[in-house]
């Protein structure tokens, strides 16, 4: 048998708790949640703003149209060439407006990308945030002694309660002409001396 403190790993008011000394838990069982209250708020305006970050990019840059207002000048100054009635060093100096606006449409792609990709990454991380603040019994035990209870403020990593494993470990020491069959997952019988 072995004991560990149980903690949480974010902080904040303890809302719920099952906890009560001699209980018996299962792995995975909820014992405690933190008031999510604060990142369920900041979550929804992450959302919202991602949203709104979205129906932008839906609706399509400023800068094409611009884009497209140019490239007609770029061709009619061409045939102006042609004809006689316009420079080469004018056509030249479209055909870098062109480009320009082009690199301001590939940045202004890059620009979005890189936004949409750091809402999606923020909301994970909030997301596993909020996870974090049900606290789960991490192993099959009995709550030996609660620390905390509902309606305490606890910082991360502050002791909650304390579990007691009901699994058994045994600890053995292997010479090294044995220890070469050994594998993980192998079955083993243990005598203890005293009881034979």
């Amino acid at each position: 048998e072995f004991q560990m403190e149980l903690k949480s790993e974010i902080g904040g008011r303890v809302l719920k708790s099952v906890l009560t000394p001699g209980l018996k838990v299962k792995e995975g069982e909820f014992l405690v949640q933190i008031d999510p209250g604060d990142l369920d708020l900041e979550i929804e305006r992450i959302e919202s703003e991602f949203t709104a970050h979205k129906r932008r990019v839906e609706v399509g840059s400023s800068i094409k149209i611009e884009l497209a207002t140019v490239r007609e000048e770029l061709e009619n100054l061409e045939r102006m060439l042609k004809l006689g009635n316009a420079s080469e060093s004018q056509v030249i100096q479209q055909q870098r407006l062109v480009r320009q606006f082009e690199q301001r449409i590939e940045l202004e792609d890059v620009e979005n990308t890189l936004r949409t990709e750091g809402f999606v990454n923020t909301l994970k991380t909030k997301r596993r945030q909020r996870e974090k603040m049900t606290v789960t019994a991490p192993f099959d035990g009995v709550i030996s002694a609660v620390i905390s209870r509902p309606g305490d403020l606890i910082g991360g990593g502050a002791p909650i309660a304390t579990i007691i494993s009901t699994a058994r470990t045994v600890e053995a020491k292997v010479s090294e002409e044995n220890f070469a069959g050994l594998e993980v997952g192998q079955k083993a019988s243990v005598r203890f001396l005293p009881y034979g």
